[in-house]
């Protein structure tokens, strides 16, 4: 049964592709042999240990330059091919049909490590239908989600800085920890998202649906939230330092141990209902 298994996996092996390197590894064999043990006498054809050892010096470095040569082909046409799945795998992450393509390519992407390394940077994502993938750690840096559906994907840690996510669904999404700074986030829906611990300074959420959201202790300096709706939104120990609250709904929102001045707050276009740091409730 070993024997057959041998037999079976000697001849899966593909030799048309090893040929070249068959080849350059058997002159620099017959090379080295005339080089170091000198000419040794063939029974059948006496002549050929002279001329082994003549050519012998030419035979090792052909034999060489024929491995490296092959080595590079090899190497420079996997290079193409893994650029050309890369390529394709994200053209198919950013597609808007519905059956999962989109979180596929995403799963593909993230078995090669191209999820994590920068690859997405700048990608094209747009319409995307991403619900519920699993982009957790996910590098998309300056990515453009223009109107994605993220609803329920997991983002955890993930890093979307500067990342284009106007009009994007991110409904019940897992955002813990994630980097938002920077992000366009004009008129998301973040309704229900956990963005505990979040980075979000500087991120425009002008209009933004953050209904019933999770934001504690995120970080939410300088961003934009005019008119945005926070209703019951969980801002605990949340920093809004320098941030925009113009015209906000905060209706039912929880501020205990907030980072915010009155000042701010009077901006707000509602605060019923609201608990205050000291733990009471806005009238």
């Amino acid at each position: 049964m070993r024997r057959k298994r041998l037999w079976q996996r000697f001849r899966e092996i593909d030799f048309i592709s090893y040929w070249p390197d068959m080849l350059g590894l058997l002159l620099l064999i017959f090379g080295l042999m005339g080089e170091i043990l000198k000419p040794i006498p063939y029974p059948l054809i006496p002549n050929l240990a002279i001329i082994q050892h003549d050519l012998s010096n030419d035979l090792i470095a052909i034999g060489i330059t024929v491995l490296i040569i092959d080595n590079a082909n090899k190497w420079t046409t996997n290079q193409v091919a893994r650029r050309e799945e890369k390529e394709r795998l994200i053209l198919q992450m950013g597609s808007p049909a519905k059956g999962g393509f989109a979180t596929e390519a995403a799963r593909q992407l993230r078995s090669r490590g191209w999820l994590v390394d920068g690859s997405l940077y700048y990608a094209d994502l747009r319409r995307a239908d991403l619900r519920r993938a699993d982009l957790s750690g996910a590098d998309l840096h300056n990515a453009i989600l223009i109107e994605a559906d993220l609803r329920g994907a997991i983002l955890h840690v993930a890093n979307l800085g500067e990342a284009d996510l106007i009009e994007a669904n991110m409904s019940g999404a897992d955002l813990r920890g994630a980097n938002l700074g920077g992000a366009y986030l004009i008129v998301a829906d973040l309704s229900s998202a956990d963005l505990r611990e979040a980075d979000l300074r500087g991120a425009d959420l002008r209009k933004a649906d953050l209904r019933a959201a999770i934001l504690r202790g995120a970080n939410l300096s300088e961003a934009n939230l005019s008119e945005a709706n926070l209703s019951e939104a969980d801002l605990s120990e949340a920093d809004l330092s320098r941030t925009n609250l113009e015209g906000a709904d905060l209706s039912g929102a929880k501020l205990r141990d907030a980072n915010f001045t009155e000042e701010q707050l009077s901006s707000a276009k509602s605060l019923s209902g609201a608990t205050m740091p000291d733990g009471t409730k806005h009238d």
